[in-house]
């Protein structure tokens, strides 16, 4: 944690933002984590959608130097994410990293990240490995990634190769104002409760900038889903791919074909680059994935930033609203 009688050595443009709806137990270790991370950052910020009623794991940490809390109203993994990256960005870090409220980082993970950014100008956003915490693999998943190498990245017909997860991945904070940062239509909290991250990565290509996956960045996932609740989990990262790849074709053109062909030899196999413990069912998933695809085909796009736009619906979140608390 913060404590202890030395100063640790910073890294003053790199910030963490955790963002937590339910305020889980591990949300505890997750911030422990980031700010025993070494080098460390120079802050880290949860972003808490908690109800205000519900149990306060994290008060431990209110009055840390390195640790700020915004409360914001509204749900949406996105929204959480922006919310955090603008304040990043207002405290003067460059880059955010970000890991979820049920992951530990490792000690070195953003030294992993800070040597991909250096790697490359252009790097935009990187992708690490998600470990699986050790669990019985007879009684559910743990979604998992593995980044096998370290690897820039560049142009959109590459985007099957840059496939990680949010909960450990970095951005550059230039890049993610120029696109608007996350959609606020995508991931957790949403219809399509999934594909914020993916999202990132295809606008990102598109508009010209490389995106990097290293293996020196490591986060260990203890987010078990017991196999009842695993059916609307896949659902729901389908739906969400379905979104994304449907919204890249209308921004890429035949650009956007290439790595959805990819997307069809992956669903043929049966194999989802995203360890889930077992094969779902092919025709569940493109079930899902044109539930999706059908939501990214019709709603109203934002040209410039490339996000989807809102439409007077249920299907809309409502408008956000912060306060900060550190």
């Amino acid at each position: 944690m913060d404590s202890g009688p030395s100063t640790p050595t910073l890294l003053p443009h790199v910030a963490v933002v955790i963002c937590t709806r339910h305020r889980p137990p591990s949300v505890v270790d997750a911030v422990r984590s980031a700010l025993a991370s070494r080098p460390a950052a120079t802050c880290v910020i949860v972003v808490d959608q908690a109800d205000v009623d519900a149990s306060d794991p994290l008060a431990e940490f209110d009055g840390l130097a390195r640790f700020i809390r915004i409360r914001h109203d509204a749900v949406g993994l996105s929204r959480g994410r922006n919310v955090g990256t603008a304040a990043a960005a207002a405290a003067g870090a460059t880059i955010v990293a970000y890991t979820d409220d049920d992951c530990v980082a490792a000690p070195a993970w953003l030294s992993g990240f800070d040597a991909a950014f250096a790697g490359a100008d252009d790097v935009a956003a990187v992708f690490g490995t998600v470990h699986a915490a050790p669990y019985d693999r007879t009684a559910g998943i743990i979604p998992a990634y593995e980044a096998r190498q370290s690897v820039v990245l560049r142009g959109l017909v590459n985007k099957p190769r840059a496939e990680g997860i949010g909960a450990c991945m970095a951005v550059r904070v230039d890049a993610w104002r120029q696109l608007d940062g996350f959609d606020d239509w995508l991931g957790a909290g949403t219809s399509m409760a999934s594909g914020e991250d993916t999202d990132l990565i295809v606008r990102l290509l598109h508009r010209g900038f490389a995106v990097a996956e290293t293996s020196a960045a490591e986060v260990i996932h203890y987010g078990f889903r017991d196999w009842p609740s695993c059916r609307a989990l896949v659902a729901g990262y389908m739906r969400g791919i379905g979104a994304v790849n449907a919204k890249m074709i209308r921004l890429a053109g035949i650009g956007g074909l290439a790595p959805l062909a990819t997307l069809g030899g992956r669903w043929l196999a049966g194999r989802p680059v995203v360890d889930l413990n077992h094969f779902p069912p092919r025709w569940f998933r493109l079930r899902r994935f044109l539930e999706g695809a059908t939501t990214g085909w019709t709603r109203p796009i934002d040209r410039r930033s490339g996000r989807f736009l809102p439409v007077q619906g249920p299907a809309d979140l409502t408008p956000p609203t912060t306060s900060r608390r550190g």
